[in-house]
């Protein structure tokens, strides 16, 4: 997997779960790639997506994953008044994947029922646009891969973590994300942009899209609640005095192996981010990013401040339960139609 960071992309958003939306396809301009039009708002296009520390200026996401930064803040959201919550609520890190899930993450799909319900939108989409016998056959062979594959996918909520997985795989994570998946339905198909439009658009395809936090296709998207308090509770998050300690420790920490923390911006929160110049070789951005995710690591700050968001997250359930509620609801209609779909294609 290719370490190399793409050069100059717009702000990257933030990442979490682990499961990429079927929205269609979107140019990636450093590497004429094409990615899912949710993984490019994701991510931004932006490959230098380690630097975005804070909450960089989201769109509507995936996966969505910041490389380095939280989510965005949402100018409606209401401050938090008060002192700082007693952390309640805990965030569970995935240091395989380097992921990290969060309460609000139950209201959604999981990785493995996103894949589902994923693989079933490619076949519908493959009938929408009428394709012949044999381009249904390599689909449903695409839907097979799909099922094989759960997506979870690293995030940088709270900076370079997870050391370990930054030293095996690098810091590039739009490399990681096009490595060896399919995002978006019909992605093998040689289809007229205007059928693939309109197959998008369709309603049976557009009500098999997939339900995480973070990835959204349109304003009534069950998933787009989830996305809300996702934000909203990140935006609380960065305002903690937590935050600050934390960007404090991992100044100090940096500034031990000769490294310093990225400039804040001066209407967002510390950053939580290494600095490093343009000029530096690829090897010694890997350099600095290891170090920051040892610091990190070493700091507890993923865990720490995950379990503040999770807190924060918590909150907001409780306050939004019904709605909440009625989201999953949807969700396990999806993963039912889904199965009857698969079960029809032979691959259940």
């Amino acid at each position: 997997m290719s370490n190399e960071f793409p050069t100059d992309q717009t702000a990257a958003s933030p990442a979490q779960l682990g499961a990429v939306v079927a929205s269609g396809p979107a140019a990636e301009p450093e590497s004429g790639r094409e990615v899912p039009v949710a993984v490019a708002k994701a991510l931004g296009s932006r490959a230098r997506q380690s630097r975005a520390s804070w909450l960089a200026g989201m769109v509507a996401v995936v996966l969505g994953l910041s490389a380095c930064g939280g989510e965005p803040v949402d100018e409606s959201a209401p401050s938090w008044t008060g002192p700082p919550p007693t952390v309640t609520s805990h965030a569970l890190l995935d240091w395989d994947a380097s992921a990290v899930v969060l309460p609000i993450d139950a209201f959604g799909m999981s990785p493995r029922e996103a894949s589902v319900v994923f693989a079933a939108q490619n076949i519908l989409f493959a009938r929408c646009a009428g394709v012949s016998e044999s381009d249904m056959t390599n689909e449903i062979a695409s839907s097979a891969k799909m099922l094989s594959q759960d997506y979870v996918f690293p995030m940088r909520l709270y900076g370079f973590w997870d050391a370990a997985y930054v030293a095996r795989n690098g810091f590039d994570l739009m490399s990681q994300l096009l490595a060896d998946k399919v995002f978006y339905a019909g992605q093998s198909l040689a289809v007229d942009p205007e059928v693939r439009q309109r197959c998008y658009a369709s309603p049976e395809v557009a009500a098999m899209n997939i339900v995480v936090p973070r990835v959204q296709t349109s304003e009534d998207d069950p998933a787009m609640l989830l996305s809300r308090l996702s934000f909203e509770a990140s935006d609380w998050t960065t305002q903690d005095q937590r935050w600050v300690e934390a960007s404090e420790s991992m100044g100090r920490c940096l500034g031990s192996q000769g490294y310093s923390l990225e400039h804040a911006s001066k209407d967002g929160p510390p950053t939580l981010s290494v600095e490093w110049s343009d000029s530096w070789s690829v090897e010694q951005r890997q350099s600095a990013v290891l170090a920051s995710a040892q610091c990190n690591d070493s700091l507890g700050i993923t865990q720490s401040l995950g379990d503040v968001g999770a807190t924060y997250q918590q909150f907001l359930i409780d306050e939004h339960e019904a709605e909440l509620l009625a989201v999953r609801v949807e969700v396990e209609s999806r993963l039912e139609r889904a199965h009857q779909i698969l079960r029809e294609a032979g691959l259940e």
